[in-house]
């Protein structure tokens, strides 16, 4: 860098591993709670959990992330007082006290995706159950426990595209969570970057960026 003088490597290797800390536990919650509030949705359409899950959804979608994370500061960690409001605690120094200072981060991330893979999962899920194979082997004698599970893989490729781009997009919406609980991660390096004209550091945090969604869409691609 021309403006600190230090290696760009050394200060993305310094702040990467928080905000991958909260990515990580983000998309961990999207995958499970997305993928099975799609298929408990797809199994059972026109009721009113189907409904419930419909609404839910329209409300994950619309709410913004940095506005949640404010909701839950205000209520969790002021009125409640179960988390901390803000900050970040190395693993370092602790498995509960790390967690707790993400898990708040974390779930504001994570609900808008958590809509997303439940959608695409359950649209994805409801059609191929309306597929010829699969009445083919209903027909044929198959447990509906089998034929939900062979429907379900045969309807998880569209579904991991989508959660591959959800990952390389995550790391874009963290940066604003970053902010608003003032975790120091990639976000404040990237500001600071901005407000000094640091190019060097700022072409290199755009270049992970970048190399985070080729990784992610090639891990796709494998898993698929």
């Amino acid at each position: 860098s021309f403006v600190t003088g230090r290696d760009v490597a050394g200060e993305i290797a310094g702040t990467l591993p928080i905000t991958l800390s909260i990515v990580l536990l983000a998309f961990g919650i999207a995958v499970v709670f997305g993928i099975a509030i799609g298929v408990a949705a797809a199994l059972k359409p026109g009721g009113i959990f189907d409904r419930v899950i419909r609404l839910g959804t329209v409300i994950g979608l619309s709410i913004p992330a940095f506005w949640l994370g404010i909701v839950l500061i205000r209520f969790v960690a002021v009125d409640l007082r179960w988390l901390p409001p803000g900050g970040y605690v190395p693993l370092s120094s602790g498995f509960v006290p790390h967690l707790q200072t993400i898990v708040m981060p974390a779930f504001s991330l994570a609900l808008y995706y958590v809509a997303v893979l439940a959608r695409m999962t359950q649209a994805s899920l409801q059609d191929t159950l309306r597929a010829d194979y699969v009445r083919t082997a209903r027909a044929m004698g198959l447990s509906s426990r089998q034929v939900i599970v062979y429907a379900l893989v045969n309807a998880l490729p569209p579904v991991v595209n989508l959660a591959a781009l959800s990952f390389g997009y995550m790391f874009g919406w963290a940066l604003i969570i970053e902010q608003v609980f003032n975790v120091p991660g990639l976000s404040r390096a990237l500001l600071n970057a901005i407000s000094q004209r640091d190019f060097l550091l700022l072409q290199g945090i755009v270049f992970l960026f970048t190399l985070i969604f080729v990784a992610a869409n090639l891990a796709a691609d494998l898993i698929n």
